[in-house]
C-alpha cells in the first residue's frame, strides 16, 4: 500500500475514497529489536489522504487486532467511515493474556490488569469516538455478527447479519475481557464474522495532516525525518538482504509464504478470501 500511495501526487492521494488494506501491523527491523507500527500510525505516512471508507481485513491474531482496531478508533485518520472485517468471533471472546506469576485478583485494589484486556463493545468504541470528535457530531460505532457460520462474506450481507452488543453485568464488570467467552469462541461459534463500523462525527476533519501530533508507537516518531522509502530500505529490506543466498532462505522453502498471498484477491469491492493463517497454524500444512 505504502509503495503506491506514498509515489502519487498528494493532490491525486487526497481525490481517493475507496482503499482495502490488510489488517497485519507493519514490522520494522532495527539490528537489536523489532517494532510493529499499528495502521494508524502507517496511515500518518500518507498526508492528505481523506477516504470516504476504508475497509480493514483483520491480522492473524486476536489480541492484536483488537488493539489495531482500537488505535484507529482512537487516533486514525484518513477515513471518514472504518469498515474492520474479522475472519472469526474470537476477535471480541479472547481471553486476556495472564502472566502466572502476578496473583490474579481483580477484586484486589492494588491490582492492575493485564494487557490488551477487552472492553464491553461497541460502548466503549463509541466512547472513545465521541471523545475525540465531540457527542455533538454524532459519532458512531456498530457491530454486525454472521447470523451463521457460513461462506466467507456473509457478513457484508444485510440479510445475513445481525447488530451484536456487549451488555456484561455490573458484577461481571471486573473481570470482563480476562477469560474466554465460550458464547463466541465454542465451536462454530468461532467462525461468525464480525463487521465493525466506525464513522465519525458530522463535520469533523479527518483528513492526514503534516505534522500531525505523534501517536502511540507512532513511526515518524522511530524514524525522524525519513520518507517511506528510506524506512523502507533501513528497517524492512535490510531484512531480506541479511538472509543470505541459501536455498533454505528462499520462499519455495517457506511452508508458510503461500498462507500470505492470496488474502486480498479480489474483482469486486466486498470480495475478499482469509488465509489459512486465519484459522491456525495445523490448517497450512
Amino acid at each position: 500500500m505504502l509503495d503506491k500511495l506514498t509515489a502519487i501526487p498528494t493532490d491525486t492521494l487526497s481525490k481517493i475514497r475507496y482503499l482495502r488494506v490488510r489488517g497485519d501491523k507493519l514490522t520494522l527491523m532495527w539490528p537489536d529489536h523489532e517494532y510493529g507500527s499499528p495502521l494508524a500510525s502507517v496511515f500518518k505516512l500518507l498526508p492528505g489522504l481523506k477516504l470516504n471508507t476504508l475497509t480493514v481485513l483483520r491480522g492473524h491474531v486476536d489480541l492484536t487486532s483488537y488493539d489495531n482496531l482500537s488505535q484507529l478508533v482512537a487516533d486514525g485518520d484518513g477515513w471518514k467511515e472504518l469498515r474492520y472485517i474479522s475472519h472469526s468471533s474470537s476477535l471480541l471472546g479472547y481471553a486476556a493474556p495472564i502472566d502466572p506469576s502476578i496473583p490474579w485478583d481483580p477484586n484486589d485494589p492494588n491490582w492492575s490488569p493485564p494487557a490488551y484486556v477487552r472492553k464491553p463493545q461497541p460502548e466503549f468504541w463509541k466512547g472513545v469516538l465521541s471523545s475525540r470528535d465531540g457527542a455533538s457530531s454524532n459519532p458512531s460505532v456498530a457491530i454486525y455478527r454472521s447470523s451463521k457460520q457460513g461462506p466467507v462474506g456473509w457478513v457484508i450481507r444485510e440479510d445475513s447479519r445481525l447488530l451484536f452488543k456487549q451488555k456484561p453485568s455490573e458484577a461481571d464488570m471486573a473481570s470482563f475481557g480476562l477469560e474466554e467467552d465460550a458464547s463466541l469462541c465454542a465451536g462454530p461459534e468461532r467462525f461468525k464474522e464480525f463487521l465493525i463500523v466506525a464513522r465519525r462525527g458530522h463535520g469533523v476533519d479527518y483528513q492526514v495532516k503534516i505534522g500531525s501530533p505523534f501517536i502511540f508507537r507512532d513511526i515518524r516518531q522511530a524514524c525522524p525525518g525519513m520518507t517511506w522509502r528510506e524506512i523502507k530500505r533501513e528497517h524492512i529490506d535490510m531484512r531480506s538482504e541479511s538472509g543470505g543466498d541459501s536455498d533454505s532462505d528462499s520462499d519455495s522453502e517457506d511452508p508458510f509464504a503461500d498462507a500470505f498471498t492470496d488474502v486480498d484477491q479480489w474483482r469486486d469491492v466486498d470480495e475478499y478470501v482469509w488465509t489459512p493463517l486465519h484459522f491456525g497454524l495445523a490448517d497450512v500444512w
